[in-house]
């Protein structure tokens, strides 16, 4: 068989929960920062609840500056996408514990 052949046959990896994987992997240092510190629950849920609807600014991007591989291909047929809401749910995660 040659080179080229065997490349060919080979299977691909595919890359369709890569976003839900890696926005998913901010909710463990949410977890891990909501069950340590109690005192400042209330304020990371709130600005993590606040932070949540900026997942609804993804038609501002897709595909025009970048298209996520999302779930059930949300992103490229309706331009939102649960990754989105995951991510901004998180990504103030420490905005409490950082009082």
């Amino acid at each position: 068989m040659t080179e080229s052949a065997a490349l060919t046959t080979q299977p691909t990896m595919t890359y369709h929960y890569v976003w839900l994987v890696w926005s998913s992997a901010f909710l463990l240092p949410w977890v891990l920062l909501y069950a340590l510190f109690p005192r400042h629950r209330v304020a990371m849920w709130w600005s993590s609840v606040f932070m949540a609807p900026f997942g609804l600014t993804e038609p501002m991007f897709v595909p025009a500056y970048w298209n996520p591989p999302s779930l059930f291909n949300l992103a490229q047929r309706t331009g939102f996408d649960i990754e989105s809401f995951i991510f901004s749910f998180t990504w103030k995660r420490s905005a409490g514990s950082a009082r």
